[in-house]
């Protein structure tokens, strides 16, 4: 080929690569690796799972030229109704959708798990009463032989039935959606305190949590059901309605649905008097320590056994965990059925037709028609009924009615036995790759040792007293949920809204206060915060800054050797840029000696003192840019296109909605080299030379107004600012608007330290030029020095870009 045809070739080339918008590639939804061999994929992988650090979400809305000038355009066409705009009607439809949606869901869960249990216990109950094996209690050779063989067959039925249903859950959550393991509210948490949880959102996460949630409680397993709540005064109403349709929608549905999910039977509990609480007050303290205890013991076993779990790559060992929870919780529901139940009078409540023999509640063993086994019902019976006929243990006998002959529904020492077990089988399942939480579980933990401890104090007191076993449960089921969870607000309203126990608020304030004292003094995390640290890559700031960083200047906490671009940038350098750092934001500089605040700097290197903020600018904005081929020349001038302002609003809308687009579930692929290779700019060495003589105008989309902050002021304020107003990036700068460093989340999760109140582990240091050059003191209490105002610039030339520790998300 001739050297006039090879330059005809390489501009048509160019005049191609000009024209050509790729669209990138949304990242793979499996969660391993899709070159890995069928057998990897099927077993797992021994390596370890990748502990990225999670990408911080944008809040803070880009203000830039062209969405001022769309507003203007805006401002006079805006059509509204009734002052409301076609938004604010968007927002509410959506509201209500979420609304009807949520019920439909808790009526569609709450049947399917209905339907499979009744299933369960009547294929067990099938098999046990089949066999001529009578009662235990009649002790014979025959009976003692044949009652063996019916508990082992009806234990081995039980286990295929609750495998094959956690198999199917659990294989979901390794294949399918890993995000739904578990309860999720940690992971939610993380989430809105704006942390980017990858997979989080998916729809396969919703169907997952849905079926899987369905396995676990119908198979028997100590989980259930649990949800997370967020209070807002700014969504407070739309909250409101969601939960209005969402109740409403379940009564219509569910005509049964008309008191509390775990409230007692209608007429079991009394309301106490003044005189009441205060003669019991000491026998209530004595519960709710216990109750602290409880759920103090249950966080530090559940951390000690986290050594013996498998690795969550590792897919089939985490199928067998949880085959292998299903074989112990049978086991022990039918060994200590069988040798520990005793038959009580089934309560006159618990009958359906008692007439035809139809019982809603109480595992019958191998007791007669009219009677249930108590460590049975316990432990094979479904966990919500199993919650309200603990509450419901009232003042008067639920059998005969008479006070003074009161027989509980269940023996203590059934209590008793159950609380021990269970807590331990709650403390294995806890971690496991299932999608249900603890907040059921606990309940019913707390209820049997309150249950208990009440039935106790009823023997031990006079019937004048009015104590009332049930109240106890309930009161001890909320302290159990305190030491476990240590969120008091949350709990106490959620118990009294649950249980429509209003005229117990007094006992269930009290409960919580206690037994979040008694579990911190014991355990100082509660369930929540030690997930987090066992994440590891996630940052929480808490609301109110610690009391450290009001010691110390944003000087002392903040990241310096800051990545920074100019206002024209060339392609070249903005694609080494990108390749070699992780960051997220990139401030843009403009020199003081500038003819033209904003306009291009063409020198080769730039002055330290003239490194004066103008803007700011996304990594996502900037593959945008590159991949819609918005090239200019080192003026401004467009290359390969025409100026229109349509073009741009188009450009700027697609920059807002960036990660609704593409990366939607896994943000951090967005910093790695794979967005780089979608764009197929690079494809030969001509390529790369032709793209060197190209430019980026960044002005009409970097963001204009960016937060800053002194470098001398406080490093709580910073905090303050950071939280409040929902920041990924606040920049540092001198008195001449400088820029001297940038604090992010990360920054801030280090800065404050240790204490009792960290929600997760703390970060590693950020990368400042002052931890190498300061003394100890200045360290403290940040200082003034020449070095922090030298940021370090790229050049065209540069091949090694100064960066901040290289964590995604960091800038």
């Amino acid at each position: 080929m001739s050297s006039y045809q090879q330059q005809q070739q390489q501009e048509s080339d160019q005049e191609s690569l000009l024209k050509q918008a790729n669209t990138l590639k949304p990242p793979p939804m499996r969660a391993y690796n899709a070159s890995a061999s069928l057998l990897t994929k099927v077993l797992g992988s021994k390596a370890a799972p990748v502990n990225r650090v999670s990408e911080s979400l944008d809040y803070e809305p880009i203000q830039n030229k062209v969405f001022y000038d769309k507003l203007r355009v805006k401002k006079d066409g805006k059509k509204k109704l009734y002052g409301y705009t076609g938004h604010t009607l968007a927002k509410f439809i959506v509201t209500l959708t979420t609304g009807v949606v949520t019920g439909l869901f808790a009526v569609g869960l709450s049947f399917f798990v209905n339907m499979l249990t009744e299933l369960k216990l009547e294929m067990i109950q099938t098999t046990l009463t089949g066999e001529e094996g009578g009662h235990p209690e009649e002790a014979t050779d025959e009976v003692t032989t044949a009652s063996f063989k019916a508990v082992v067959f009806a234990f081995l039925k039980f286990w295929v039935f609750g495998s094959g249903l956690v198999t199917i859950a659990t294989a979901m959550v390794q294949y399918w959606a890993p995000a739904a393991a578990g309860a999720g509210v940690t992971l939610v948490m993380a989430y809105l305190n704006g942390n980017h949880i990858p997979n989080l959102l998916r729809v396969s996460t919703l169907i997952t949590k849905f079926v899987g949630t369905i396995c676990s409680v119908s198979a028997g397993l100590p989980m259930g059901p649990e949800a997370c709540s967020f209070w807002s005064r700014k969504t407070a109403w739309r909250c409101f309605i969601a939960a209005t349709l969402s109740t409403f929608t379940i009564q219509v549905i569910n005509h049964k649905a008309v008191h509390g999910a775990i409230s007692p039977e209608p007429g079991s509990l009394k309301a106490m008097e003044m005189k009441d609480w205060g003669m019991q007050l000491p026998f209530f303290l004595i519960n709710f320590a216990m109750a602290g205890l409880l759920g103090a013991a249950f966080n530090s076993l559940r951390m000690w056994l986290w050594k013996l779990r498998a690795a969550k790559t590792r897919h089939l060992q985490r199928i067998f965990e949880v085959i292998g929870l299903v074989f112990l919780v049978g086991l022990c529901g039918f060994f200590f059925s069988w040798t520990a139940g005793t038959c009580i009078e089934l309560p006159e409540s618990w009958w359906i037709n008692k007439a035809a023999g139809k019982r809603e509640y109480g595992m019958r063993f191998f007791c007669s028609e009219t009677e249930h086994n108590d460590v049975a019902t316990l432990f094979l019976s479904g966990t919500h009924h199993t919650i309200v006929s603990l509450f419901s243990m009232g003042k008067v006998d639920g059998i005969t009615g008479d006070v003074n002959n009161f027989t509980p529904h269940f023996t203590p020492g059934g209590m008793a036995l159950f609380t021990c077990v269970y807590l331990v089988l709650m403390s294995i399942g806890a971690g496991l790759a299932i999608p249900a939480g603890l907040f059921m579980p606990s309940i019913v933990v707390g209820g049997a040792w309150g249950g208990l401890w009440g039935v106790l104090v009823r023997q031990w007191l006079p019937n004048t007293w009015n104590v009332q076993p049930g109240l106890y449960a309930l009161l001890a089921a909320t302290g159990v949920l305190g030491g476990v969870f240590r969120s008091a607000i949350s709990l106490v309203v959620l118990m009294v809204e649950g249980t429509q126990g209003i005229q117990f608020l007094p006992g269930v304030i009290l409960a919580v206060v206690v037994a979040n004292w008694v579990a911190h003094h014991i355990h100082h995390d509660g369930v929540y915060e030690s997930e987090l640290e066992r994440i590891g890559n996630v940052y929480m700031l808490r609301d109110e800054p610690p009391h450290r960083l009001h010691t110390l200047t944003t000087e002392a906490i903040m990241a310096t050797g800051v990545v920074g671009v100019r206002s024209i940038e060339n392609v070249g350098k903005l694609l080494e840029i990108l390749r070699n750092t992780t960051h997220n934001g990139f401030p843009v500089y403009v020199r003081d000696d500038d003819p033209e605040s904003g306009e291009a700097m063409l020198a080769e290197h730039l002055e330290p003192s003239g490194t004066r903020l103008e803007g700011l600018v996304l990594r996502s904005q900037l593959l945008v840019l590159l991949q819609r081929r918005h090239f200019c020349d080192e003026h401004g001038r467009p290359v390969g296109r025409d100026l229109n302002p349509q073009y741009e609003l188009d450009l700027e809308n697609e920059m807002r909605t960036f990660f609704r687009r593409y990366y939607t579930h896994s943000r951090y692929i967005s910093a790695t080299p794979a967005a780089l290779n979608d764009l197929n700019l690079l494809k030969d060495s001509n390529d790369a030379h032709f793209l060197n003589t190209l430019y980026l105008d960044l002005r009409p989309f970097m963001n204009r107004a960016p937060f800053t902050i002194r470098k001398d002021s406080s490093a709580g304020r910073a905090h303050q600012v950071f939280v409040s107003l929902g920041l990924r990036h606040l920049i540092v700068v001198d008195a001449h608007f400088n820029v001297v460093g940038i604090i992010t989340r990360k920054d801030l999760d280090h800065a404050a330290g240790h204490g009792w109140w960290r929600l997760s582990h703390q970060a590693e240091p950020p990368n400042t030029l002052m931890s190498r050059g300061m003394g100890f003191f200045k360290k403290i209490v940040g200082g003034s020095t020449r070095d922090l105002t030298q940021v370090p610039q790229l050049t065209n030339g540069s091949s090694t870009l100064p960066q901040v520790n290289g964590h995604a998300g960091h800038h």
